[in-house]
């Protein structure tokens, strides 16, 4: 869609068209294009509390972090910052949760459309 804004600046009148457009939503699955700590793993110690970036192709536009859910397992995680969210996908940080040794699954969704959710495995290791 086309349109034209005009507005009064420094007491002269200005123009600009412009064209608006539409962004499709994702088709099937998320994909997690990265995932690491800041020593470049995908695991812990069974404390957790280390800082986990996410990187998401694929994914529903996001412009605030409170519309996203990552869970470690069951548990639900903590996002620091969204670093990214448009069109061509989303870069997230979050706060590893503590859990008991071993391999879960992470799983990342947006709000509005839990079953565009991204999954990726991640290693508590008894230290």
């Amino acid at each position: 869609k086309n349109g034209r804004a005009a507005w009064l600046q420094g007491g002269a009148m200005q123009n600009h068209d412009f064209e608006l457009g539409v962004i499709a939503p994702p088709v099937g699955a998320a994909v997690v294009e990265e995932a690491y700590t800041d020593d470049l793993t995908l695991s812990s110690g069974l404390a957790g509390n280390v800082r986990l970036t996410i990187v998401l192709s694929n994914f529903p536009l996001v412009y605030n972090k409170a519309s996203l859910a990552v869970t470690f397992g069951e548990t639900s995680a903590r996002v620091l910052r969204l670093l990214q969210g448009d069109s061509s996908g989303a870069r997230i940080t979050v706060l590893v949760p503590p859990s008991s040794p071993g391999v879960v699954d992470v799983t990342v969704a947006h709000a509005s459309d839990a079953s565009n959710a991204a999954t990726f495995h991640f290693t508590y290791i008894d230290d």
